[in-house]
C-alpha cells in the first residue's frame, strides 16, 4: 500500500490530466465540509458545513448521487470505486476559491471521503490580517515609540501620535489642519521633508533639529497613492536620535579635553604658558593690532580676515576674541577646508545650537566668536544655506522681540587681497558681503621684516627649552633671516628655526640655518632664499623673467582668468604677482585696446554682411 504522505497530491486540471499542487498553495487553507459516498457514488451522508458550501438545504444532500453535485469529483473517482481499491488522494478545483480532496477505502466498505476545503491566497491572507488588526491600528501607531505623522497634499497635518508629539513640541490634539511650514516659520523645527516629497513623489530624508525640545530627529516621509496612483498624501516616520548626538558631543567633549590636557603639558613640559600672541613688531601690524582691538570693543560685528596661508589669521581671530567682553563665552573655531559640504553645514549647526543654551529659537542666546576658518574653500553648492543659516543665526529676531539681537562675533578668514576684485568671489558674492562687515587683512612675513625677528626670537626660546638647548640667533642668521622672503610664511619660518635647533653643531644656528633655506630654495619647496653674492643674482634674473611673463600675458589677456590659464598658476597667484611688480591690473592695460579690437571686428562683420 503506498502512503499518501510521500507521494504529491495529483490535481485534475481543465482536460482531467492529473498535476502536482504547490506545496505553497496547499499550505493556506480552512476544512468547510465533508461527504461520504459508497461504491456506486451515491452520498450516504454529509455534514452542514458541506450542505452550507454547495448551497444545499438540510438533509437535501444524503441519497443524491455525487455525480450531479461535484461531476468532476465523481468522474475522477469512479474508476477507483469500481475497482474497489484504496487510491491515492484526487484533488479537484471545480468550486471556485475551494480545494476538494477526495479519498477512496476498501475497508470495512467500499466507498469515499470527498472533504471540501477554502482556499486563501496571499492576498487573501493579508486581507483577513488587516481586517484583524484594523480595530486596533490606531491603538498600535499611538503605543509606537517611532513618531507618525500624516500630511495631505497640500502639507497640512491630518494626523500625528504621541511619540511625534513628544519629539516636536506641538500639541497632539492641536496639530491636526496645522501646515508643515509653520513648524519651521514658528521655530518648532530646522526643517521639513514634506514638501519635497511631494515635488518629486519620492521619499526624503532630513535630519531635523525640533528647537522647543531640544531634540534631534531622522525624519523619512514616504509618498501615499491613492488606488488610481495618484500622489495624496504623505507619511512620515520619526527616529528621535538625540541620545546617540548626545552620545557623540559627549566623545567630542572628552576628545577636545584630552587634546587640551596635552598641550597644557607640553606647555608644562617645554615651559611655556599664557595665550598665543601674534608678533607685531613692525609698522603694517601694530596698525592692524590697533584696529582689531578698536572693533573688539564694539562686542559683535562680522569681520572678514585676509591674507596668505600661514600669515596668523586664526591668531588674530582669537585676539579679537580675547579682547573683547565675550572673552568668557565659547570661541568656535569650524574649518571650511577639511569639511565636506553636508558635514559642514551639519557641523555648524550643530555646534551653534549647542552654544545657544537652551533659549527658544535657533541660537537665541548665543553670544559668543565664531571663527570660519577658510570660507573661500566652502563648496559653491552649500553657500546658499550656509548664508541663510548665518543669518538666522545672527540677524533674526528671537522670539518675542521685535528687532535682531546682536550674538557676538561672527569671524571668517580667505586667502588673498579682499580689495582684489577677483579675490571678492572666491567665497561667493553674497556670503563675501554678508562677512565683510569689517574687513582685516594681514600682511604676509616678506612685508614685516621686524615680525620676523621677533617671531624667531619667541620660537627660538620655545625650541630651547623644549629640547633643552642654549642655542642663539647669531649675526648670520639675523642676516639669513632678515634677506628672507618667506614665501611660506610663519610654517615655513617656525618649521626651517626647528630644524636648525636640532641639527646645528654649534651654539650659534645661523650657518646650519642658511643651509637649510638654501636647500628650499633650490629644491622648489621654498619661494625665499638668503640673498648672499650667490644667489642674489639668480633671484633678480628669475623676478626679471617673471615679471616680462606677465607683461606678455597682460598685451594678449582681458583678465586674470586668462592670464592663469596662460602661465598655469591661480588667480589669486597672477593678483599677487602684479602686486609684487608694481603692473596694473589687465583691465586697466586692455580696455581701451578691447573696444578698438571690438569696433573692428564688427566693422568687419558689416563688411561681410554687404
Amino acid at each position: 500500500m503506498t502512503k499518501s504522505k510521500s507521494t504529491p497530491a495529483p490535481e485534475l486540471g481543465p482536460a482531467g490530466k492529473k498535476v502536482a499542487v504547490p506545496r505553497r498553495e496547499t499550505a493556506n487553507f480552512a476544512h468547510m465540509g465533508m461527504i461520504i459516498v459508497d461504491s456506486l457514488g451515491g452520498i450516504v451522508c454529509a455534514d452542514r458545513e458541506a450542505e452550507l458550501v454547495l448551497k444545499r438545504s438540510p438533509g437535501l444532500l444524503k441519497g443524491c448521487r455525487l455525480k450531479d453535485i461535484l461531476p468532476e469529483t465523481a468522474a475522477a473517482l469512479s474508476p477507483v470505486l469500481t475497482a474497489a481499491r484504496e487510491s491515492l488522494s484526487l484533488v479537484s478545483r471545480e468550486l471556485d476559491n475551494h480545494l476538494i480532496l477526495a479519498k477512496a477505502f476498501s475497508e470495512p466498505l467500499s466507498g469515499a471521503a470527498v472533504s471540501i476545503f477554502e482556499m486563501e491566497n496571499e492576498a487573501g491572507a493579508g486581507a483577513r490580517a488587516k481586517a484583524a488588526i484594523a480595530p486596533h491600528y490606531r491603538e498600535i501607531v499611538e503605543a509606537s515609540p517611532s513618531g507618525v505623522l500624516e500630511t495631505d497634499k497640500s502639507g497640512r497635518i491630518v494626523f500625528m501620535n504621541a511619540a511625534a508629539s513628544l519629539m516636536t513640541g506641538l500639541p497632539a490634539n492641536l496639530a491636526a489642519g496645522v501646515l508643515v511650514s509653520s513648524l519651521v516659520e514658528k521655530n518648532y523645527a530646522s526643517d521639513v521633508v514634506t514638501y519635497e516629497v511631494l515635488a518629486t513623489g519620492r521619499a526624503a530624508t532630513r535630519m531635523v533639529h525640533y528647537f522647543k525640545t531640544d531634540r534631534r530627529v531622522l525624519i523619512t516621509g514616504s509618498p501615499l497613492f491613492d488606488p488610481g496612483g495618484a500622489l495624496e498624501a504623505v507619511g512620515v516616520n520619526m527616529s528621535d536620535l538625540s541620545e546617540l548626538s548626545d552620545l557623540k558631543n559627549s566623545l567630542d567633549s572628552l576628545k577636545l579635553a584630552e587634546k587640551r590636557l596635552k598641550e597644557e603639558l607640553e606647555a608644562l613640559k617645554s615651559g611655556e604658558g599664557g595665550e598665543r600672541e601674534m608678533a607685531a613688531e613692525s609698522p603694517a601690524m601694530k596698525k592692524i593690532l590697533e584696529a582689531a582691538e578698536k572693533i573688539a570693543l564694539q562686542d559683535s560685528g562680522r569681520i572678514l580676515i585676509a591674507g596668505e596661508s600661514g600669515t596668523g589669521k586664526g591668531l588674530l581671530a582669537e585676539h579679537i576674541h580675547r579682547k573683547s567682553s565675550r572673552a568668557e563665552e565659547p570661541f568656535i573655531r569650524v574649518n571650511c577646508r577639511a569639511l565636506p559640504g553636508p558635514l559642514l553645514e551639519e557641523e555648524l549647526q550643530r555646534r551653534l545650537s549647542d552654544a545657544s543654551k537652551g533659549d527658544v529659537g535657533p541660537y537665541s542666546a548665543f553670544r559668543g566668536t565664531v571663527f570660519l576658518d577658510a570660507v573661500d574653500e566652502t563648496p559653491p553648492e552649500v553657500r546658499e544655506r550656509l548664508l541663510s543659516l548665518l543669518k538666522d543665526a545672527y540677524d533674526r529676531p528671537p522670539d518675542g522681540k521685535e528687532a535682531p539681537e546682536r550674538r557676538g562675533f561672527l569671524i571668517a578668514s580667505m586667502a588673498g587681497d579682499p580689495d582684489d576684485p577677483a579675490e571678492k568671489t572666491r567665497p561667493g558674492p553674497e556670503l563675501y558681503r554678508f562677512l565683510a562687515e569689517f574687513t582685516l587683512r594681514v600682511p604676509p612675513l616678506r612685508e614685516r621684516r621686524e615680525d620676523v625677528l621677533e617671531l624667531s626670537r619667541r620660537e627660538l626660546v620655545r625650541l630651547n627649552r623644549r629640547y633643552g638647548a642654549e642655542k642663539t640667533l647669531d649675526p648670520l642668521a639675523l642676516e639669513v633671516l632678515l634677506g628672507c622672503d618667506f614665501w611660506g610664511n610663519a610654517p615655513e619660518l617656525l618649521n626651517s628655526l626647528r630644524q636648525a635647533v636640532l641639527l646645528s653643531d654649534k651654539p650659534g644656528v645661523g650657518e646650519c640655518l642658511a643651509q637649510i633655506l638654501r636647500r628650499l630654495e633650490g629644491n622648489g619647496t621654498g619661494a625665499g632664499g638668503h640673498r648672499n653674492a650667490s644667489t642674489s643674482q639668480l633671484a633678480d634674473d628669475i623676478a626679471e623673467t617673471e615679471k616680462r611673463s606677465l607683461e606678455k600675458a597682460l598685451d594678449r589677456c582681458r583678465n586674470t582668468r586668462e592670464m592663469a590659464a596662460m602661465l598655469g598658476i591661480s588667480q589669486a597667484g597672477i593678483s599677487r604677482k602684479l602686486r609684487k611688480h608694481n603692473l596694473p591690473l589687465p583691465k586697466n592695460r586692455r580696455g581701451k585696446k578691447e573696444n578698438n579690437g571690438k569696433k573692428e571686428n564688427n566693422g568687419k562683420k558689416e563688411n561681410n554682411g554687404k
